[in-house]
């Protein structure tokens, strides 16, 4: 009894702090102005209403003096085309669930609120669950706390999700969150609803459709039928609805958004060093478990998306649930263990709070990133030592 009490308490507090952290961070940070702001929220609000019939014209032009006007007929962006308005604009056009739940609300809230309201609740859930996800992994509410706050906290979560509200980044955070939740309770078929509902709000997570037959390949040992066939499927379905959906113009190209030269591979290392850098030391102590490794495509995949666009933040960022949880072992009873488990993700925050106040620069990360870089290495030669004693080759034996 006392142990069910402890574990409605952890529950408590980590959901406490998900959605505690999430409403603060609303109260706080300042809402952009839709019409004087640029730019992938034009798209989407205007499919809200536009998507399938021209019901509000007004909003499927741009509005006067945005700086989205400059970006058509730009070397970068060629691939938009005024005859497709605004709400057929690929690639946004096929990221359809946020904007109709938009739609759904706004006949209560107006259209900018619901946004909004579905910014916010969809970041307390991703936190809930990642959180909840931390705490399955551990048994312990203190990682999973921690874990929360290094999400919340991050500048390209909560922050600029709540300023630039008119996205369908917080509902990929909250439905990537639900499936890793579902992969690790083996709950497949929730799991494979989060990706299908997912794969149609935005395209970054179709990678997520090959964790569960991946871990459950690894586990098992044998093929895992039903769930490649639930992978394919939604692969299919999802390639489907794209071709099926009609845009008068369609120029575009993942592969034509290939950003060349090293300057922009710089970048890239400097915004994951910003975005997630004191866990990467720590990120092989989760290439054992079978959870962490099957999240490895979808991770890697967006992080190598930021070669393809210029919100290098936004793309790396969808990374980071897989990259807290995969520092999370070993959670053992040894303080030491317990401590050095805590480090990489304590780190993060107090890099997230000085980016929060403006104190960051590339010098104070890249010295953050070299004490993680340091901090593991001791833990890794530790133990690399205490395996190779005598005394402890016999108890193992």
């Amino acid at each position: 009894m006392r142990r069910s009490r402890n574990a409605r308490v952890a529950v408590g507090l980590v959901v406490a702090a998900a959605c505690g952290g999430t409403l603060l961070a609303g109260l706080v940070v300042e809402r952009f102005g839709p019409d004087t702001a640029c730019c992938d929220h034009l798209f989407y609000r205007s499919m809200s209403y536009n998507l399938f019939s021209l019901t509000r014209p007004d909003l499927d032009t741009i509005p006067a003096g945005n700086e989205l006007e400059a970006l058509y007929g730009a070397a970068d962006y060629g691939w938009l085309d005024h005859r497709n308005g605004l709400a057929r604009q690929p690639p946004y056009v096929y990221r359809v669930v946020t904007p109709l739940l938009a739609r759904a609300l706004a006949p209560i809230t107006g259209i900018d609120d619901a946004y909004w309201l579905i910014s916010l609740f969809a970041l307390a859930g991703a936190a809930t669950f990642l959180g909840l996800t931390a705490l399955r992994i551990t048994g312990s509410a203190a990682p999973a706390v921690l874990v929360v706050a290094a999400f919340l906290t991050d500048p390209p979560t909560a922050r600029w999700n709540l300023n630039d509200f008119m996205l369908t980044d917080p509902m990929a955070f909250f439905l990537t969150a639900l499936a890793i939740w579902a992969l690790v309770q083996q709950r497949r078929g929730l799991f494979f609803v989060a990706c299908a509902v997912g794969v149609l709000n935005k395209e970054n997570m179709v990678p997520l459709l090959l964790a569960y037959p991946l871990a459950e390949g690894i586990r098992t040992r044998r093929f895992p039928r039903v769930s490649a066939s639930w992978a394919i499927g939604i692969g299919m379905g999802w390639i489907a609805f794209r071709a099926v959906l009609p845009v008068p113009v369609d120029t575009y190209s993942i592969l034509g958004q290939f950003r060349e030269g090293w300057q922009h591979v710089r970048l890239m290392g400097v915004v994951l060093l910003f975005t997630m850098g004191p866990l990467l030391p720590a990120v092989r102590r989760g290439l054992r478990d079978p959870v962490i490794v099957s999240l490895l495509p979808f991770a890697a995949a967006a992080i190598l998306s930021a070669w393809f666009v210029d919100d290098l933040e936004r793309a790396m960022i969808q990374a980071l649930p897989v990259v807290l949880l995969a520092g999370l072992r070993p959670w053992t009873s040894s303080v030491r263990a317990r401590i050095a488990v805590l480090v990489p993700a304590g780190l993060l925050v107090c890099q997230n709070l000085a980016g929060l106040a403006e104190l960051l620069n590339r010098k104070k990360m890249a010295a953050i990133f070299l004490v993680a870089l340091a901090a593991e290495a001791v833990i890794w030669t530790r133990r690399w030592l205490e395996a190779g004693r005598p005394d402890r080759a016999i108890r193992s034996s």
